[in-house]
């Protein structure tokens, strides 16, 4: 279900396929446009026999995005044409019900800054609301934070 997605401007976000022809992503992501789709990575500094490259047709961007602090960073990327679900590319499940502080959850991805990365997961725990206000305040309440290192710093995801 991970994207990658590369930048033309050689920047890269990572997201999620939510539909055979939609991928979700973070709306900061539109600084790095136009953007490739690359599905079924596990290692992006070569090209894998899993790859599916696609490209965007169109960006649609929650309408009160403005900065991420902020909330509503959702961008969905409507994909020229359907990517084909196989044993290395599938939409992603989501939960029924809101995630409460203290749920443990998966997070993927290829790391922050790192070009040359591989594909990683990890557990995190969801914290509290008031936790997340506590180290960041005035940050939205539509923000989940979670707990992944040692010192207990939530971490903005």
């Amino acid at each position: 279900y991970m994207a990658y997605l590369r930048g033309k401007d050689g920047g890269f976000c990572g997201g999620f396929l939510v539909a055979p022809g939609w991928v979700m992503t973070a709306a900061q992501c539109y600084s790095h446009s136009p953007l490739t789709v690359i599905l079924g990575a596990r290692d992006i500094q070569r090209e894998e026999e899993s790859w599916q490259q696609l490209q965007v047709q169109k960006y649609h961007c929650h309408p009160q995005y403005r900065r991420r602090e902020g909330g509503h960073d959702i961008l969905l990327l409507e994909l020229k044409g359907n990517a084909t679900t196989n044993d290395h590319v599938r939409t992603i499940s989501f939960p029924k019900m809101r995630v409460q502080g203290g749920a443990v959850c998966s997070i993927a991805g290829w790391g922050h800054g790192a070009h040359s990365a591989s594909f990683h997961e990890a557990k995190v725990t969801v914290s509290k609301q008031r936790d997340c206000l506590a180290i960041y305040p005035g940050l939205a309440d539509n923000v989940i934070c979670a707990t992944s290192g040692s010192d207990g710093v939530p971490d903005e995801v």
